[in-house]
């Protein structure tokens, strides 16, 4: 069991107290958790990882990363992390840019709108 101290452990409490006062969970769940390759869905991965050593609810993970077709190497550093990490993960890759478009062309206003639009609305 790994011990979780300073800010770490204050993170992990407070999840810990949402997912008991939401009932966000329960035996055999599988958490999917969306990683950016950014600091917050790294650190929920990282807590939500470490407290299954500990939590009577036994669950488990699934890192998704979407590759949104941008020339860069996150996929692949995020992949080898995980790997590392022991952690499943599914990384999908999708081409938001049009013919003759670069990533200057897209913000993340014109991305946000233009996949809301794009989506059927719920019932």
């Amino acid at each position: 069991m790994s011990i979780i101290k300073g800010t770490e452990y204050y993170i992990s409490k407070r999840v810990g107290k949402a997912m008991v006062d939401y009932d966000m969970l329960a035996e055999g769940d599988k958490i999917c958790v969306a990683v950016s390759g950014g600091k917050d869905s790294l650190t929920m991965l990282k807590v939500l990882q470490d407290r299954m050593t500990f939590v009577p609810v036994k669950y488990s993970l699934l890192a998704v990363h979407v590759d949104m077709g941008y020339p860069c190497q996150h996929p692949k550093i995020l992949a080898e992390y995980f790997k590392k990490q022991g952690v499943e993960y599914h990384i999908e890759k999708i081409n938001i840019l049009k013919p003759g478009q670069t990533r200057k062309d897209v913000s993340c206003f014109w991305c946000s709108w233009n996949l809301y639009q794009s989506s059927p609305m719920p019932p």
